[in-house]
């Protein structure tokens, strides 16, 4: 089995807010949530940290406790995380850190998924070509116009009224029953598979490649092809979207 991964932030002057690891059989994607401007983050800590966290407590648990279904280990791996800053940090501010997660755990041909908000899974397997995604926090934001003046007081407005609540979309932050809400699923015959942030997913759902070249292409290949339909559309007017760039992780995994 060959896994291959590439991350590049969506600007220079902002750390990327992305995590990606892997073994042979396990792969775990974070894309951490930015905290939108004049917001208060309430952790000290910050968003790359709470995702570096995050994601060495799920690959290390999925890898070795094979038994284990990947949201209960989400789940254990959040209510981990927030115990190492709850003392220290407002962990009940819509600001503090969160994350949309990914983890893919294969087991010969045959593959565990979880998606938790705006990630994506790509699967070739017995059964087709599948993507699995979690459009619950877009449908949240379908409305908002990205050029508003607004805009990041109504995305604020948004995380208050839908954020980890029934009807609306769960993050990873620190309550553990966002765990409980992730899509989850099984394939079979499972011969490749993309794993990739909302950042890099855009070459398939915004620029109109198509799902089978996007898990067969080479991940910094993937990423600067989105980069390049970005660059061709600086003001988002054709391309309607949130960020000109965003952060952007893809990690494919080849048996």
């Amino acid at each position: 089995m060959r896994v291959s991964g590439a991350s590049e932030p969506g600007s220079e002057d902002v750390p990327n807010e992305d995590w990606w690891g892997a073994t042979s059989s396990v792969i775990v994607v974070l894309d951490g949530v930015t905290v939108p401007g004049g917001m208060a983050s309430g952790c000290k800590h910050g968003t790359p940290w709470y995702v570096h966290q995050l994601g060495i407590r799920l690959l290390s648990r999925a890898a070795l406790i094979p038994d284990m279904p990947l949201d209960e280990i989400l789940g254990a791996a959040i209510t981990a995380v927030a115990q190492m800053h709850w003392s220290s940090c407002d962990l009940s501010s819509l600001g503090s850190p969160s994350a949309a997660v990914a983890m893919l755990r294969a087991d010969g041909s045959s593959a565990e998924y979880l998606a938790l908000a705006d990630v994506t899974i790509a699967l070739e397997a017995a059964g087709g070509l599948q993507v699995i995604t979690d459009d619950r926090v877009a449908a949240t934001v379908a409305d908002v116009v990205h050029a508003g003046a607004d805009q990041g007081e109504q995305i604020a407005e948004r995380r208050e009224t839908h954020r980890n609540r029934p009807g609306g979309y769960w993050v990873a932050a620190a309550d553990p029953e966002a765990a409980a809400n992730a899509v989850t699923g099984t394939v079979t015959g499972l011969t490749r598979a993309a794993v990739l942030t909302d950042g890099a997913s855009r070459a398939a759902d915004m620029f109109g490649e198509s799902w089978e070249f996007t898990i067969r292409a080479n991940p910094e290949k993937l990423i600067r092809e989105v980069r390049s339909r970005e660059g061709f559309d600086p003001r988002c007017e054709h391309y309607p979207r949130f960020k000109v760039s965003d952060d952007a992780t893809a990690v494919t995994w080849q048996a």
